[in-house]
């Protein structure tokens, strides 16, 4: 039996051992993994409110992942079921014309007066990230059938190491409830409740400073 140090240490790695660097071939996989993983977010069910809730998810992620993937870090779990979308520090995601297609994808699936709707709630829940430097979390999703088992952590360590390591803060927008205490185990906290519209969803951004020793 190893000593719990050891223990520790050799589950850290085989953590971060599970997840690697996407490639271009994976983008239609992982794409479906986080569609499946959000089916049930209030904020996307909120975003692409009617019978096409699918359709307009698959569209919206098959733009903004790209333009992740070619900026960021992009793993996917060697099993194919968990991803996390990171952006590094000092690293925008998207041009305005960016902005436009995806604002263009939501109007689509709802009307004009929705889109802005929702991007007004973006950028709100967008105010409230610090100034400083830091890794941003997109998008972490696990495909249903492997839920509940670790996952989810599992996406995440192997960046949230190499933010310990070299003591950067990290950033993300929790957009379901169910969520906010697995952040909160890992380190996050919540900075500000933004209401998307009256009895709608909630965004919480949150704030992990790096960790020490």
């Amino acid at each position: 039996m190893l000593p719990m140090r050891e223990v520790k240490e050799h589950t850290r790695r085989r953590v971060v051992a599970t997840m690697r660097h996407a490639v271009t071939a994976d983008l239609d996989p992982l794409i479906e993994v986080l569609v499946s993983a959000f089916d049930q977010d209030p904020f996307f069910r909120w975003m692409f409110p009617g019978s096409d809730f699918v359709a307009g998810l698959e569209e919206w992620f098959h733009l903004v992942v790209p333009i992740a993937f070619t900026k960021g870090h992009t793993y996917l779990d060697t099993d194919g079921r968990a991803v996390a979308v990171w952006l590094p520090p000092d690293v925008e995601l998207a041009r305005p014309e960016d902005y436009q297609a995806a604002a263009a994808i939501v109007a689509r699936h709802s009307t004009p007066d929705h889109a802005a709707e929702v991007f007004q709630a973006i950028g709100a829940a967008g105010g409230h990230r610090p100034d400083s430097p830091n890794w941003q979390l997109m998008y972490v999703g696990v495909a249903p059938s492997a839920q509940g088992r670790g996952e989810g952590q599992q996406a995440l360590a192997g960046t949230l190491a190499i933010c310990d390591a070299q003591g950067f803060p990290a950033y993300l927008h929790s957009t379901n409830p169910r969520n906010v205490s697995f952040y909160e185990r890992l380190g996050f906290r919540v900075l500000a409740e933004v209401p998307t519209v009256e009895g709608g969803p909630v965004i919480r951004p949150m704030w992990r400073e790096a960790r020490s020793g």
